[in-house]
């Protein structure tokens, strides 16, 4: 490998040296060795490693049950039960982003095996299960806040799409002035027209009444009873609620 001369690269790009693969601009990290832009120090998962959160001695009671604060990278902690804290923290935990915008706790990879989610850690889940936290927050790792479960199991308790048009689960515009929402549930992958509602608000809790009745204890609802806002806290995440009906919204 060689460093291309001034005259040898188009006008306005680096000097560096070029990387297979990689567009000009990139060099090597000096933590790890991988690409990275030559205008940053380290590359992304070095630089996530480098801002970790404190330790936190602190004790806290959650739903009657003692527990602790795992400090990861980014200024988020994750919550776990006093008895596994001290067999958690023999490892090296940062958070991840999701794609639907939610942080988890995972390891690095090493030797060519791909990190483990704290989650499935602590469950000691195999590969073909799903653990589904039950108030949507991924670094809320507590032993009653998880659950194994199936694909479709896991998938029921999911939120709404980020970034879709509606405001609430389960809940699509309908061509008509007297009833312009209409609520709408999967089961098993048949779609079920659940009928037409006056307003929004009144098609989410027709979609919240079918999930309980359709989905069970892995109904996700759009107007909660609990989700847990002092764990969000706790962890350093804000929660995604659903928003709270206006009073003249409210059913009587």
């Amino acid at each position: 490998m060689h460093l291309f001369s001034q005259d040898a690269k188009p006008q306005g790009q680096s000097t560096l040296p070029r990387i297979p693969g990689k567009r000009w601009g990139y060099d090597y990290c000096p933590g790890c060795g991988l690409p990275k832009f030559h205008l940053s120090s380290l590359c992304q998962p070095c630089q996530r490693l480098s801002i970790k959160s404190p330790f936190d001695p602190s004790r806290y009671v959650v739903d009657g049950v003692h527990c602790r604060r795992v400090p990861l990278t980014q200024g988020k902690y994750a919550l776990v039960w006093e008895c596994d804290f001290d067999w958690v923290m023999q490892r090296a935990w940062h958070a991840i982003r999701s794609r639907d915008h939610l942080f988890y706790a995972s390891t690095h990879p090493e030797n060519g095996i791909k990190g483990i989610k704290l989650h499935r850690f602590i469950v000691s889940a195999s590969d073909d299960d799903f653990v589904d936290h039950q108030n949507h927050n991924g670094l809320d790792c507590r032993r009653d806040n998880m659950r194994v479960a199936t694909q479709k199991q896991n998938a029921r308790n999911s939120r709404k799409r980020v970034g879709a048009k509606q405001r609430y689960k389960g809940v699509y515009p309908y061509n008509s002035v007297a009833f312009p929402f209409y609520a709408l549930i999967t089961v098993n992958g048949k779609k079920i027209n659940l009928g037409k509602c006056s307003s929004e608000v009144n098609a989410a809790r027709l979609y919240d009444k079918a999930a309980i009745q359709y989905h069970g204890e892995f109904a996700c609802l759009n107007f909660p009873i609990n989700i847990g806002i002092e764990t969000w806290a706790l962890c350093g995440v804000t929660p995604r609620a659903q928003r709270t009906p206006l009073p003249s919204e409210a059913l009587p």
